[in-house]
């Protein structure tokens, strides 16, 4: 029989990915072996269990897989991530070599993160989050005395144009937004396809009433965003990060936040948790969200199903929907 190993610990938050729903799916698979205890597994431990293992499902704060776990791993054929980006998460390169087969479920996270991002782009225009503190701390009357902005008929910059970027124009479709896209991987041909208009960062950063960053953290994109092309961005604008802090100089961002050329909503930030005492937490005109703002109660059990569907094809000898090979894992966040 299969055996299907779960390296979740037994914490509070593995009944949030295998509900009782999933639990069944994997029962029909074969037989699943848990990781029993409140910590994620020592090398020593996986060395001991994973001699006849055939698929491994895990996914954030994983432990990533040394060449002495792989050399026992005999039988592993399969690993499945029942997350995002598989790097610095149980896969190396010399999984690969191996002949292992690899998955992610970065899809059921794209339209949530999707989804928070438009949030915050309406939250940060609607000032929600300013008005809500006046009103409640300082119980002030706003009744027709503020103006707020609105989407409609916005010019928004999407940089990157992935599984999220691409989740992103259907939910800004009824805005009527004229949407332009940077992603030096996306051809013109193919952003006319997708409704989107394919420009040069700099003339993206210039143009747009709202940036909405999409990119995955890579060397090619550290300090994308730096002090030179910040000055572009026009005054008033918007810019949101829902992908990774270091895709922007953290020190040029601060410093055109202090100007208040531009306002901001980050989700994501350099040192995660955001320090308590970190300026950010009292700049005016920026919204922040502690790396949540994708979070959603079916997300979890979402992509572990997504991982067992391509569980299904791999055993049916097809290929898995989101296989991930060496060439894809080189540039993945």
């Amino acid at each position: 029989m299969l055996k299907i190993l779960i390296m979740h610990p037994d914490d509070y938050t593995r009944a949030t990915f295998f509900t009782a729903d999933v639990k069944k799916q994997l029962s029909e698979l074969g037989e699943a072996v848990w990781n029993d205890g409140a910590e994620k597994f020592s090398e020593e431990r996986l060395v001991d269990i994973i001699g006849d293992i055939d698929v491994v499902i895990g996914g954030w704060d994983m432990p990533v897989f040394t060449p002495r776990i792989l050399d026992a791993a005999k039988k592993l054929k399969y690993i499945g991530h029942a997350a995002g980006s598989v790097k610095h998460y149980i896969v190396n390169e010399d999984v690969f070599d191996r002949g292992i087969t690899v998955s992610n479920a970065a899809i059921g996270i794209a339209r949530y993160v999707a989804e928070g991002a438009l949030a915050l782009i309406l939250a940060a225009l609607k000032d929600l989050y300013g008005i809500n503190y006046t009103m409640k701390v300082d119980k002030a009357d706003l009744s027709g005395a503020m103006y707020t902005d609105s989407l409609y008929n916005k010019k928004v910059g999407l940089v990157g144009f992935g599984m999220v970027g691409r989740a992103m124009p259907p939910l800004l479709k009824p805005f009527d937004t004229e949407i332009s896209v940077y992603d030096p991987y996306l051809s013109a041909d193919a952003a006319a396809e997708c409704g989107v208009i394919k420009k040069e960062l700099n003339d993206l950063l210039a143009e747009s009433d709202i940036i909405s960053l999409h990119a995955p953290n890579t060397p090619e994109t550290k300090n994308m965003l730096n002090y030179d092309n910040l000055c572009l961005i026009k005054p008033g604008a918007l810019l949101v990060n829902t992908a990774r802090a270091a895709i922007i100089d953290e020190l040029a961002l601060l410093g055109e936040l202090k100007k208040g050329r531009f306002k901001a909503a980050l989700d994501v930030f350099w040192k995660e948790p955001l320090p308590k005492d970190h300026e950010l937490r009292r700049m005016p005109g920026v919204l922040i969200t502690p790396h949540n703002v994708a979070y959603a109660a079916r997300q979890r059990a979402e992509q572990v199903e997504i991982v067992i569907n391509d569980i299904k094809l791999f055993l049916a000898g097809k290929t898995p929907i989101y296989n991930i090979d060496k060439a894809i894992y080189r540039i993945m966040a």
